[in-house]
């Protein structure tokens, strides 16, 4: 009878770990509402084609006004890390890592 990612969230996800309803989950669960106060270098990426985000899910107007948080949206990837066929690492693995030595400082 469950027909969206909603009613499962609601039923299911909320209860079990303890938010309660769907709304609290995603209010709670969500990092939007903290994005704005982060004062390190963050990478987010996600794709355009994730079937799981809205458009909400994009922080565009943050991304553009911040200094720390870089939004990268890529056309294609999908919901599970950018997987390309057999290769390893991900994309998003290996733009982790190059945005990690070039904006954060990390040497391997």
């Amino acid at each position: 009878k469950i027909t969206t990612f909603h009613a499962f969230d609601n039923t299911y996800t909320a209860p079990i770990h303890g938010y309660g309803t769907a709304k609290n989950y995603y209010f709670q669960a969500s990092g939007i509402r903290v994005l704005a106060n982060t004062r390190r270098p963050l990478l987010i990426l996600n794709a355009e084609d994730d079937s799981f985000l809205s458009l909400e899910c994009f922080p565009e107007a943050i991304a553009r006004d911040h200094e720390f948080v870089y939004l990268e949206k890529a056309k294609y990837g999908g919901h599970c890390g950018f997987m390309n066929g057999k290769e390893y690492p991900y994309y998003s693995e290996q733009r982790a890592l190059e945005f990690a030595r070039d904006f954060a400082g990390f040497k391997p």
